[in-house]
């Protein structure tokens, strides 16, 4: 995906499956995976050891203190 928005060749393409994905998500049927845990940023260690030990499911958030 990064090719074409580099290059331009492909973008309106790449630019109407965001857009078609986007859509799903805002109907609910694509919803984000996102780890049970959120951390703060002066948790980023914690985070940090959680992604290393591939021990999590989804994405992991840092929020803002």
């Amino acid at each position: 995906m990064l090719l074409p928005m580099i290059t331009g060749q492909g973008r309106s393409h790449y630019g109407y499956i965001l857009k078609q994905i986007a859509q799903m998500v805002d109907e609910g049927k694509i919803k984000p995976l996102i780890n049970k845990k959120t951390f703060k940023f002066n948790e980023v260690n914690e985070a940090h050891q959680l992604f290393t030990s591939g021990k999590y499911l989804g994405k992991i958030i840092l929020e803002n203190n």
